[in-house]
């Protein structure tokens, strides 16, 4: 009667740490070389910073059309009162989920409509002013 295969089982290699046969815990290849994927010459440039900012004075006036508070938009909208003050004074910008509440509670389809790009300065604080 013959014996199954015998695999003998290899020990983890540790992080940081090079094994024996001179491969490292990523495998044989060189680091940032990803078998089977073409090396191009081509440099990824990155897009300028931005911030997205609202348009408190078109939200205003969305707000007067509705006959609504503010306080009523962020409830309706489901963010804090506090953190819309800070979106509408140009100090927090928006993030995707918000921008998205917003656009829907006050029924605006058009992103430009309620909000801006600007592009952020290279100061410390990471943003200028709001519009």
């Amino acid at each position: 009667m013959s014996s199954p295969l015998f695999v003998a089982a290899r020990r983890p290699i540790p992080i940081g740490r090079k094994s024996k046969a001179g491969s490292g815990p990523a495998g044989p290849f060189p680091k940032g070389i990803i078998p089977g994927k073409k090396e191009t010459n081509q440099v990824r440039r990155r897009r300028p910073p931005t911030r997205v900012l609202l348009k408190a004075a078109a939200v205003w006036e969305l707000l007067e059309r509705l006959d609504m508070s503010q306080n009523q938009l962020a409830r309706l909208a489901g963010i804090s009162p506090s953190h819309l003050s800070q979106v509408m004074n140009g100090k927090s910008s928006p993030s995707p989920r918000v921008r998205r509440q917003l656009m829907e509670t006050l029924r605006v389809d058009d992103f430009h409509q309620l909000f801006t790009i600007v592009p952020v300065d290279g100061g410390a604080d990471g943003g200028g002013e709001g519009e």
